[in-house]
């Protein structure tokens, strides 16, 4: 069957465009929409509000904390912090769209934009990979594509464990450092570690610290999340999320930049369903205004190695330093307004 538009992948940014566009449209994923967390699912509100998604809230938090140390230091936030509901945030955004769903695993790619997977072979006008950090659809026209992704790795499990605020914890894992951290989610608390560049057997380390808070660790998730910048066009496909290597380094944030980029890219494709401009044309605006935001992955990049490499000293200085009731503002409207609400395509009303 042809469809206007395939999507691999539907998760943050596969739903996220799916919501968005008008068409013959076929999502394909391994697993039932809401199904296969691996995230911690933690937002600035705004974003979830864009894209009609705050019932799907489950707590906000206004403050968070990093502790190096012995030293706690509390960051108060302009803007809220949410947790929110995996399952039902992909079925609200899944539900404001007007797309086809295909349970099935993408194992390659055809001439003629067929798209093959272990239920057959499917074709689409346009692609768009959406898949994760593998890039399903990407890797199937370049096989450097996932060669050459940079990746972090973290899991977590949820305990529980109540509180208000987000905590961060830096500590030393050999020559270099590990982050846990706790987000609040209701009456339980998401609490995971997470070791810059590449994986590292965290998981005890992770129940060292559960015991320390008299907590045993549950059922765990997470894996690798990728902290470098990649293509967001190859040949004629459109690569958006992780599969474009759209998550921050240094903070990890990637679900911001997964909606941003997801509607950027749904109001291009639409465009082009529209006869309003061409592919080429298409193509490439969405990678102009994607490498546009290179310099600040980079600079983030850059603080990502400052912290698993500097002494721990100057690691509660800098963090001490950046704590300043007049820096701090500052310093948090430069990294919110990377990708801020008022940059964000306004999404269609269904």
């Amino acid at each position: 069957m042809d469809y206007d538009v395939i999507i691999a992948g539907a998760s943050f940014a596969g739903l996220t465009v799916a919501s968005q566009l008008q068409g013959k449209v076929l999502v394909i994923d391994k697993k039932p929409i809401g199904v296969g967390q691996t995230s911690t699912c933690c937002t600035l509100e705004w974003v979830l509000k864009r894209i009609n998604c705050l019932d799907t809230v489950v707590q906000s938090m206004s403050q968070f904390v990093i502790h190096t140390g012995p030293r706690a230091i509390t960051y108060p936030l302009p803007s809220s912090f949410c947790t929110f509901d995996y399952a039902h945030l992909c079925k609200r955004l899944w539900a404001q769209s007007q797309a086809t769903f295909l349970k099935a695993k993408v194992l390659g790619l055809r001439k003629g934009n067929r798209v093959v997977t272990d239920q057959g072979e499917v074709s689409g006008t346009y692609l768009i990979d959406c898949s994760g950090w593998r890039g399903v659809l990407a890797s199937a026209l370049d096989s450097t594509f996932a060669q050459t992704t940079r990746l972090n790795y973290g899991i977590e499990c949820e305990v529980p464990y109540q509180s208000d605020h987000i905590h961060f914890y830096l500590r030393p894992a050999g020559k270099k450092r590990e982050i846990i951290w706790v987000f609040p989610y209701g009456d339980r608390s998401r609490i995971g570690i997470g070791h810059y560049t590449g994986y590292a057997p965290v998981r005890s380390r992770l129940i060292d610290f559960l015991v320390e808070h008299g907590l045993s660790i549950t059922r765990v998730h997470g894996g690798y999340f990728p902290y470098g910048f990649k293509p967001p066009v190859v040949g004629s496909v459109f690569v958006v999320g992780d599969a474009g290597g759209q998550c921050f380094p240094f903070t990890g944030e990637g679900i911001r930049n997964s909606v941003y980029f997801g509607l950027l890219c749904a109001a291009i494709v639409q465009r082009i369903l529209h006869g309003e401009i061409s592919l080429t044309e298409g193509l490439r605006t969405y990678q102009r205004v994607v490498q546009e935001y290179q310099r600040t992955f980079w600079l983030l990049h850059s603080l990502q190695r400052l912290l698993i490499t500097l002494p721990e000293a100057w690691v509660r200085w800098l963090f001490g330093w950046g704590s300043h009731p007049r820096l701090f503002p500052l310093l948090w409207r430069a990294y919110e307004t990377v990708i801020s609400d008022r940059w964000l395509p306004v999404p269609h009303n269904r």
